[in-house]
């Protein structure tokens, strides 16, 4: 089973006074932190992203003829963002599709996708297929505890 590699998000749970608990300004130094580095945090999470999804399927087709496993971070960044164009909901569908009928192939991450989420748009009256990993689950919590310590510690 392959070792869980810790992201740059993940310190909001770990950030401690020294004495194994949490503390108020303890998140508050963590994001503090985060937001006066957000231009290396934002390369340095791109780069963990393209590492940890090399191969897929979806990634082959901008960055396939490349080696980024051996490129510094910059040129990742640089790389990324010359070849690898905008995407739309449009352009994940074929793969989300081929998740839903049992492909279990890494087409966009390397996780493995557990779930794909029916979401409605009701104002154009349509319906999407989202995916989740237990990443993507684990990064949605970590939002969700952030957003609420920033809502607690405002109003109360």
């Amino acid at each position: 089973m392959p070792q869980h590699q810790p992201t740059l998000m993940e310190p909001i749970l770990s950030y401690n006074n020294g004495n194994g608990n949490n503390s108020d300004y303890d998140v508050m130094n963590w994001f503090e932190d985060l937001s006066q580095n957000a231009g290396f945090v934002q390369t340095q999470l791109l780069c963990q992203i393209l590492e940890q999804n090399y191969g897929v399927e979806y990634l082959k087709k901008w960055l396939g003829s490349y080696n980024i496993l051996e490129m510094d971070a910059c040129a990742l960044e640089s790389l990324f963002s010359s070849v690898v164009p905008l995407a739309s909901h449009a352009d994940f569908e074929p793969f989300m599709q081929r998740i839903a009928d049992g492909d279990t192939t890494p087409l966009l991450t390397q996780q493995p996708i557990t779930t794909l989420s029916l979401r409605y748009h009701h104002l154009f009256i349509f319906y999407t297929l989202v995916p989740f990993s237990s990443t993507f689950l684990g990064t949605k919590t970590l939002i969700h505890y952030s957003a609420g310590f920033f809502f607690n510690f405002i109003v109360m």
